[in-house]
């Protein structure tokens, strides 16, 4: 029983990094849910254009870079942990530990839930009641640019705080507030639908008894946990817990209207600024998973793309944009895809910001015959890449089934921190590289290393616009932070 639950806080644990499966969310295909075969796909590399003047390190390589690059990042939103003026900063247990194990439990700071509208305006609640019932739960909403444009506190539909849930949330253009809820008591779990002002007052509600295996609309009784709206600012919500089904809501009176209609079929589903709905179709005959759309007005359901080479990519769907192309994760890769191949990728597990710097951090891990290696790469908040360096880990730091490695922070000297083999039962190390890429000392860092480190959210949190720039959200040792990912 001691070792169930602790296998049960890691892969909780897990499912808050980037490239790892949320708990208690359905895959993209209830016939492979739990699969997870990732091949090599056949990729439109990215152009780089490397400078001649390379340094090379003892542990280290340094390459500077010219600025014809695939991909920018650009850093969009700032707020300071700071339940006045800020976002409230609030914390999740992390992997449990029991008395076969040594590790002091360590603790993380609660996601923060974002939201991306067809019109790129970016929507942040903060906190869902889930993580915290002593903390008043705000809806932040901004513009394309990142600005503040106003801030609601969201209240519970019972004016009771325990039990309360919120499972999605979205504004429409005039910055009404829409939500799909649980509130459940002793006895029973009740699901809410409502429409609030922008000031966060009531306009109607509509409730109906939470049901895992029967669904009827007309009461609201079911599962349901997606919310989507169309540019034209019509919500809808999805009923694809139990079989392919979007209803659209009447933002008059919360009644749901017949929309769109495709049969067997459970998971997460996308829309465009049209309507149609994307989703990820796996296909048993042929042991592959393909990129589809549902046309809800022709009643016309279209494999777009079932190249085998996408099957892991296709495990974790994060969004669509306007060109009907697809995003997805798949460990430490984001890719985009289109009606042929992958057009686009990048590889990021990790984003770190540095105080009195402009410069943006991202890196990714390799695994190597011996040991690893982290890539760094600096970028302008101009969005230019200008400087890559590889960070060698050496081996007796990451045995075999010990956690990647991941870089956590810089210093004011621009020293690296990456912290590196972790495990459900042993802390990682903590290892500091100088700005050239030689390491200068390790140790087993403090307990609470991940209050000090920037995180990158998983992917469950990211979100993607029309015109297929991603957002990322990141946890920072001040702040709360969105990264604005802007494929070339």
């Amino acid at each position: 029983m001691v070792k169930f639950l602790t296998f049960i806080g890691l892969m909780y644990y897990l499912s808050l990094l980037p490239g790892y499966p949320p708990i208690n969310k359905k895959s993209i295909s209830s016939v492979d849910e739990r699969e997870s075969i990732v091949q090599q796909a056949n990729i439109v590399q990215s152009k780089r254009e490397i400078l001649d003047n390379k340094e090379d390190k003892k542990q280290g390589q340094s390459t500077m870079i010219s600025a014809n690059n695939s991909v920018r990042f650009k850093k969009i939103i700032t707020m300071p942990w700071d339940k006045n003026s800020g976002i409230p900063e609030l914390f999740v247990g992390n992997a449990q530990t029991s008395i076969m194990t040594s590790k002091v439990p360590r603790r993380m700071r609660a996601p923060v839930s974002m939201r991306i509208t067809p019109w790129g305006g970016i929507d942040i609640l903060a906190y869902n009641p889930a993580y915290s019932q002593g903390v008043g739960t705000n809806l932040y909403r901004f513009s394309p640019e990142g600005k503040l444009v106003s801030s609601v506190k969201i209240n519970p539909p019972s004016g009771v705080k325990n039990g309360w849930r919120i499972l999605d949330f979205l504004r429409d253009r005039d910055g009404n507030i829409y939500l799909i809820e649980n509130y459940q008591t002793s006895e029973i779990t009740q699901n809410y639908l409502r429409k609030l002002t922008p000031e966060g007052q009531p306009i109607w509600e509509r409730s109906g008894a939470f049901n895992s295996k029967n669904i009827d609309i007309n009461k609201l009784e079911g599962d349901f946990q997606q919310l989507l709206i169309d540019e034209n600012s019509n919500p809808y919500l999805a009923a694809t817990e139990y079989t392919g089904l979007v209803v659209r809501i009447n933002s008059e009176n919360g009644s749901l209207e017949p929309y769109g209609e495709w049969g067997e079929w459970t998971g997460e589903v996308f829309m465009d600024g049209k309507g149609k709905i994307y989703y990820v179709r796996y296909l048993p005959e042929k042991q592959t998973r393909c990129w589809t759309k549902y046309d809800p007005s022709l009643k016309k359901e279209t494999l777009v793309n079932c190249d085998r080479n996408l099957y892991g990519v296709l495990a974790a769907p994060i969004g669509v944009d306007g060109q009907e192309r697809g995003y997805g994760v798949s460990g430490m890769s984001i890719s985009r895809i289109d009606n042929k191949s992958l057009t686009w990728q990048e590889k990021i597990d990790n984003i770190v910001l540095s105080d009195g710097d402009s410069t943006i951090y991202t890196s990714h891990f390799h695994r190597l015959d011996s040991g690893g290696e982290i890539n760094v790469q600096h970028w302008e908040n101009n969005g230019l890449l200008t400087k890559e360096i590889k960070l060698s880990i050496p081996a007796n730091i990451l045995p075999e089934g010990r956690e990647i490695g991941r870089l956590a922070y810089l210093d004011s000297e621009g020293n690296y921190y990456i912290y590196a083999g972790e495990t459900s039962r042993e802390d990682g190390t903590l290892i500091v590289y100088s700005p050239e890429g030689v390491i200068k000392e390790q140790e087993k860092p403090a307990p609470d290393i991940h209050l000090q480190e920037y995180r990158l959210q998983g992917s469950r949190y990211w979100g993607v616009d029309l015109e297929g720039n991603i957002y990322l959200p990141l946890l920072g040792e001040k702040g709360f932070h969105v990264i604005k990912m802007n494929p070339q």
